[in-house]
This record gives structure tokens, C-alpha cells and sequence, in this order.
């Protein structure tokens, strides 16, 4: 009997060996022609126009505009976008004397440091390097101007806004960037409202940006050290979203703990960190008491914060925000050139918590600290200062997530989970790797150990409904950006890198959920289907001949919900990129001709392989069989596998890595 040597792209992310993201992100980092940002339904993140979630990864990259020239800006952009980064905070006129000392191209931003006098030429730059971000995929968080020069609490200054001016400033700025779709504002600039003519300042630069890009683009607010957008301005109706500085502490109990109560604040509005403890910076501003933050130290904000409800998150590094080079004065003791810092470990870290929270169903997550059972030593669990655990999960009972800070024993309960069993994973947030632990019945309570016992290292724990067969935690194939290229012409089906084991599989076959936007699926009924396959790593070059792709629109017991593509091709022989294009009516059914669902969305893609006799196997088993040679002589050690759909008689739109 043959058998199906079914590569999944789905079933090789999803079950029982370790399985690893690679560590940089393919293409733009957003796709942008989702239209513009919005606040989701439920008031809880941002989502594009069309349903897609928007995940806001920030830099702080304050002095970007400032400091640096077009060649390293180029560098700093195509490395924050290799690094999956969504967003980079910047400011116009910039904190280190940004109104006096002009930028890297010799420019000052005002004339007579007034507000109604702009420089065309500074504005030029910031126009380059706005559009410059826009090919990568990433958004400008915009600050109109330093704190300092409506406050000057502190810092070079000098003080130049007034309601009036603040009005018309933003007015302009407004108007000048109301068609750029990679924009959203931030007002502030970390420093405190402390007077009615502050707010006052705040508030008409806000109606003026509103008038200026008719509201184009969302509105925030970055406050001070340890505050919230909300202490002052929640009730704005200007206000999109709360922003936070929790700030330069390690500690959750000290400053993280407020996201959360930001979460519980009515009216209802999404909630970001947009200034939490920078690497490699001082704690508590206190480097001779303290020292200097590492990686563990940004990323465990990361996972407080998101796991406490945010819609988000902003990593910083200290010495990337001051843009600091050799010959500029440091600021409060950066220990390396920017351009160093750019590749310090919590920065290429910051990729895996997004791919996380990518990986599961977006809109439905709540945060839950209920879940962790608190020990009969609460200041061990659920833990208090830089070893706090904290939940998170699905509100419709398909998964949960606890960030586990240190190697301590937690209990958890499993009531959460709707289904009857639970799988359980360990995701590592220092490299992207999930490793199954193993599945168990949804009664009770359940003790768990992180993989380093006694040691402070963190990981989460993924509970999953086993019903609902979610891939590895971190995979991009059930992830949103798998799937978050879609136009009434053409969909995307899969983009993913595999890494191969050398012997079988094990595992159920995966279902994957329903395209959240697909829309008029007749139209594709007699489109193409278009095929790149990228061979990275092959140990030899065995040409491979089988089915280019099989599609599945049902379960894959239901045999007669399939449909096979390109039968006979070669598929791959040696390292290189493989195209082929095939139209949907020359696809063979596998059983009954013409039950294929396009309504029912796709449930699987796969690659076929047959041997020299024309033998299949399964990809889940491990006897061989009679299957001519080893699994590894018919298919590459990694692969990159990219699918998309086209309606017929419309071009395909390739993505510039095609």
C-alpha cells in the first residue's frame, strides 16, 4: 500500500522535537497595504483597516532624525527590520539640543527656533527617512517635539511652545505627512503636565495634528518616568491609546505591575510600554550601586508587559536612543557605539516575543494571573520583583501562556482549557525554540518545571487546547503574517522555513484556522497557484520528483477535500530556488473531482515525495517500509516554502523576494 510521505509545513513546526525560528524577519516587517491603523473592536490592540492585527514592536530611536546621516540610517532601518521591529520611535525636534545643533546633514529644524518657521531642508531629511521606513515596513512613532520645549523641567531646551504655536505646528506636520501611511503620533516627550497651560499646549498640538491629517493616523501620548498617558489624559478623545514609561527598573513590583491596572481603566483603550528599562543602561539610573541592565533585564518587560494586557511593546537600547558615537558626549554612561549596540542579544530577542504572540489566536487574549496558583509563600509564586510570574490566555479556552521567570516550581490550573486535553509546551524566549512536554487531561491543577531548575532563567509555558492542533508556539505558520497578505486578486497560503530532522515525524495532522479576511473565494476556484521553494541546505542531490503541493480544505481524514498540484514535477534537486505556476483547474482531486471547499479556507499545504519506484510515505511514521532509501536522500535539510493563490486572468503581484 503507499504511503504519504507528507512533509507538512505545518505538522514539521508543530510537535514533538524542539523547533526553531530563524532569527530574522523576511521581507518588510508589515505589510502596508492593510490600509491604515485603528483601534481593534474591542478597544484592546491595533489592527489595520482590512482585520489584520497590527503587533506595535518599537525601538526607541529618539535622535534618529538628529544624528544620524542617510547612509546610517539606511543601516539602522534594515537592521531593525531584519529584527522584526514594527515601529521606531523618533522625535523632531530632538532631546540633545535638537533646535541648536544642527543634524547630520547640517541643518537646524527651525528658523529663530519658531514653531510657525520650519526649515524645508531639515523637513526633506525627515520626509527621507520616513519614506525609507515605509519600503521596510515599519512605522514612524512620530514625536512632534521633546518635552523640554514645553516643559523644561529639565534639559537643553529652550521652552518655544505656546497653545497658539503648538496648534499651527502640528497643523503643518499634520498636513505634510496625512498621505504617509506609516505614521502615528506621539505627543510628550518624558516630561510631566504639571500646569493648565502645559495641558493646554498638549491638547492643541493634538486638534492641530487631527486638522492637519484629518485623522489619518493615531494619537498618543509618552509621559514621564514611571507615569502613564492615562494619569492625565485618558478621557481625551484625541488620546487612540495609553502609552507608559514603567521606566529604568528591573523590577516588576517597582513599575510593571502598572500596565495591567492601565488594562482595568474605563473607557476601555489599548495600553503600551513605550519606555521600559533600556539594555545595557544604568538601573535605576544608579550604576554605581546597581550596574548595568544585560538581556534578561529587557526581556522580561517584554512578556510582564504583554502578558498584563498590552497591545505591544518598546525595547530600548542606551546606547542606540543617544545615537552615541565616539567624539559625541555620552550620556549617563553608555558602554558602546550605537552601531555596535544595534546587535546586542535583547534586541535580537525582541523578534520572539512577537512571533509568540503571533502564533495563537490575536484578538481574544486577555490577561489572567488566576491561573497560576499562588504558593503558600506568595513571594515565591507568583513572586515579586524581578521573579514574578504572570498569565495570560485565550478568553475562548484555546490556549494559555505563563512567563516563568525563574527555576522554581509553580502549579497552574487546567480548568482554563475548554478542550478535554491539554498540550503543553516550553517556549525558550532567548532563542524562539518550543519543545512539546507533553499532553495531559484537562482536570485540576498541575505542577510544572521550567527546563533550568534553580537558575534565573526564563521561559513560558504554552498550554493548548490539543483539539484545536496549533503548530509549535512561534511558528509563522498559524501565525498572522503567514497569512496577512491578502487582496480581492491574490492570497498568500504559506511562508515559512523548515528545518528538517533527518529521520520521520511524529504528530496529528494539524488544522489551521480560517483566513480572517477571506473574502469571494469563487474567485479563485479557477485561479494559479504559484510555488517558490527555496533548497538552503541539501546533503545531496537525490532529484526529488513528487506533488509540488497538496491542499487540504477539510480535515485529513477527508480525503475527498483535497486537491494535488504539479503531480510528477521535479521538485527540488540541488541548494537553489525553485519556481512553478499551476493553474487551479489543472489540479487533480485526490478522491471525488470538484468537493474541494474554497469557503472552508485551506487546512493544510504540503510537499509530496515519491522514491525511484514511485513509493510514498508518511511524514508521522517512522518505519519506512518499502520505501526505497532514507528520507533525508529525497529532501533538504532546510527549506524556505512560500505558496500564494491568484485569481485567474489577474497578474501576481510578487513580493520582492520572489
Amino acid at each position: 500500500m503507499k504511503r504519504f510521505f507528507l512533509l507538512s509545513l505545518l505538522t514539521l513546526l508543530a510537535y514533538t522535537f524542539a523547533h526553531s525560528q530563524e532569527s530574522s524577519w523576511t521581507g518588510p516587517s508589515v505589510n502596508l497595504s492593510h490600509g491604515r491603523l485603528k483601534v481593534s473592536d474591542n478597544k484592546r490592540f491595533l489592527t489595520f483597516e482590512d482585520g489584520t492585527p497590527f503587533f506595535y514592536l518599537g525601538d526607541t530611536g529618539w535622535e534618529l532624525f538628529h544624528r544620524l546621516n542617510k547612509e546610517e540610517t539606511e543601516r539602522y532601518l534594515e537592521n531593525r527590520r531584519a529584527k522584526g521591529f514594527t515601529v521606531i520611535q523618533a522625535v523632531v525636534l530632538a532631546e540633545l539640543d535638537g533646535l541648536n545643533t544642527p543634524n547630520a546633514e547640517g541643518n537646524k529644524p527651525l528658523f529663530d527656533n519658531d514653531p510657525l518657521k520650519p526649515n524645508e531642508a531639515y523637513f526633506a531629511h525627515v520626509d527621507w527617512v520616513i519614506k525609507k521606513a515605509a519600503e521596510k515596513g515599519i512605522f514612524i512613532g512620530m514625536l512632534p517635539t521633546w518635552g523640554d520645549k514645553w516643559n523644561r523641567k529639565w534639559g537643553a531646551g529652550p521652552q518655544i511652545f505656546t497653545p497658539e504655536n503648538a496648534r499651527a505646528y502640528g497643523r503643518f506636520l499634520g498636513k505634510r505627512y496625512r498621505n504617509d501611511p506609516n505614521i502615528i503620533w506621539i505627543l510628550g516627550g518624558d516630561r510631566p503636565i504639571e500646569k493648565e497651560l502645559h495641558l493646554q499646549i498638549i491638547e492643541a498640538m493634538a486638534e492641530g495634528l487631527r486638522e492637519g491629517d484629518g485623522g489619518a493616523h493615531l494619537i498618543s501620548f509618552h509621559p514621564t518616568g514611571g507615569e502613564g498617558s492615562s494619569q492625565n489624559l485618558h478621557n481625551e478623545k484625541w488620546l487612540d491609546f495609553n502609552m507608559r514609561q514603567n521606566g529604568h527598573s528591573p523590577s516588576f513590583t517597582e513599575r510593571y505591575f502598572q500596565t495591567y491596572e492601565d488594562y482595568l481603566l474605563k473607557p476601555v483603550k489599548p495600553v503600551i510600554d513605550a519606555e521600559p528599562i533600556y539594555e545595557d543602561h544604568p538601573i535605576n539610573f544608579n550604576p554605581d550601586a546597581n550596574g548595568h541592565s544585560v538581556a534578561s533585564d529587557v526581556r522580561r518587560p517584554l512578556y510582564w508587559d504583554l502578558f498584563s494586557g498590552a497591545c505591544g511593546h518598546t525595547y530600548g537600547h542606551h546606547s542606540v536612543w543617544q545615537m552615541f558615537a565616539p567624539g559625541r558626549s555620552p550620556v549617563n554612561r553608555p558602554l558602546m557605539p550605537w552601531f555596535d549596540a544595534l546587535d546586542q542579544q535583547g534586541a535580537a530577542q525582541m523578534i520572539f516575543g512577537r512571533r509568540l504572540m503571533e502564533s495563537r489566536p490575536y484578538f481574544t487574549r486577555i490577561p489572567d494571573n488566576s491561573i497560576i496558583v499562588q504558593d503558600n509563600v506568595v513571594s515565591s509564586v507568583p513572586g515579586a520583583g524581578s521573579y514574578m510570574f504572570v498569565a495570560t490566555r485565550d478568553s475562548e479556552g484555546s490556549y494559555a501562556m505563563i512567563y516563568v521567570p525563574v527555576g522554581r516550581k509553580f502549579t497552574v490550573r487546567m480548568d482554563f482549557i475548554k478542550g478535554k486535553e491539554i498540550t503543553a509546551w516550553w517556549f525558550n524566549p532567548r532563542n524562539g525554540k518550543a519543545t512539546a512536554t507533553g499532553k495531559f487531561p484537562n482536570t485540576g491543577t498541575r505542577t510544572f518545571l521550567s527546563p533550568d531548575p534553580g537558575e534565573s532563567l526564563d521561559w513560558i509555558l504554552v498550554l493548548d487546547d490539543s483539539e484545536k492542533k496549533f503548530p509549535a508556539p512561534g511558528s509563522s505558520v498559524w501565525g498572522i503574517h503567514a497569512f496577512n497578505s491578502f487582496s480581492s486578486k491574490q492570497v498568500l497560503l504559506a511562508d515559512t522555513v523548515i528545518l528538517y530532522e533527518k529521520d520521520g515525524y511524529a504528530g496529528d495532522f494539524p488544522v489551521i484556522q480560517k483566513f480572517s479576511n477571506w473574502q469571494n473565494p469563487d474567485n479563485f476556484q479557477d485561479g494559479v497557484l504559484h510555488i517558490r521553494i527555496e533548497v538552503r541546505d541539501k546533503p545531496n542531490n537525490t532529484t526529488t520528483t513528487g506533488i509540488l503541493c497538496r491542499m487540504l480544505s477539510g480535515t485529513h481524514k477527508d480525503r475527498s477535500q483535497n486537491l494535488r498540484f504539479g503531480i510528477g514535477k521535479v521538485v527540488f534537486k540541488s541548494i537553489g530556488t525553485y519556481h512553478y505556476e499551476v493553474p487551479v483547474s489543472e489540479a487533480e482531486p485526490l478522491t471525488t473531482p470538484g468537493n474541494f471547499r474554497f469557503d472552508k479556507a485551506i487546512s493544510g499545504i504540503q510537499i509530496v515525495a515519491t522514491d525511484v519506484k514511485g513509493q510514498m510515505i508518511s511524514a508521522w511514521e517512522h518505519d519506512l517500509g518499502t520505501f526505497d532509501g532514507k528520507i533525508q536522500d529525497y529532501f533538504p535539510l532546510k527549506i524556505r516554502y512560500s505558496a500564494w493563490l491568484t485569481v485567474k486572468g489577474k497578474d501576481f503581484d510578487k513580493p520582492k523576494a520572489w
